[in-house]
């Protein structure tokens, strides 16, 4: 029977795709840590996770000044399927469908993405966010105000520990 050795630390590197930005590690080494790589000390099976955060393309959203467009509801509606997909939710659609680029954006899809984080939020044990205003179809004007939110919400849940079935502790 042949034994294994394996070496006595191993570095992990964290490298985030196109569309996302690496934030901590999490785990039995490195909790919290913000570096890109983390030494994990070989001496016990070992647990380490790689977060990351969604990169929105319009870093900062003015009001009166950003323009709303498809793409905005089109990467938040991405964020949000990854963190329901993270806590055992399955995709959501909108009911007025997905935004057409250039076209007119419903007040429906953003009430959808409203109620599609709220539904991650109670996945993931976390209070549901509380919204501003209320969105009334052909009423309500779509703010900045409003994606701000989301985003703010969005980041705030991918800072929660849970994932699908476990419990880690969460750094705030």
């Amino acid at each position: 029977m042949s034994r294994v050795v394996l070496p006595p630390v191993v570095t992990l590197t964290a490298s985030a795709g196109g569309d996302g930005t690496f934030k901590q590690w999490r785990g039995d080494a490195c909790n919290g840590s913000t570096s890109r790589t983390c030494p994990v000390p070989m001496t016990a099976a070992k647990s380490v996770t790689a977060v990351f955060s969604q990169t929105f393309p319009d870093a900062t959203l003015m009001p009166r000044v950003t323009r709303i467009k498809a793409l905005h509801f089109s990467e938040l509606g991405e964020a949000t399927n990854t963190l329901r997909s993270r806590f055992g939710h399955g995709d959501f659609s909108s009911t007025a469908g997905a935004p057409v680029p250039g076209g007119v954006v419903k007040a429906s899809c953003l009430t959808d993405l409203r109620v599609a984080l709220k539904q991650a939020c109670a996945a993931a044990g976390r209070a549901a966010p509380t919204f501003t205003d209320t969105v009334t179809a052909r009423t309500t004007p779509i703010k900045a105000s409003h994606l701000t939110e989301l985003r703010t919400f969005v980041r705030n849940l991918e800072q929660t520990g849970v994932t699908a079935g476990t419990e880690t502790p969460s750094r705030s």
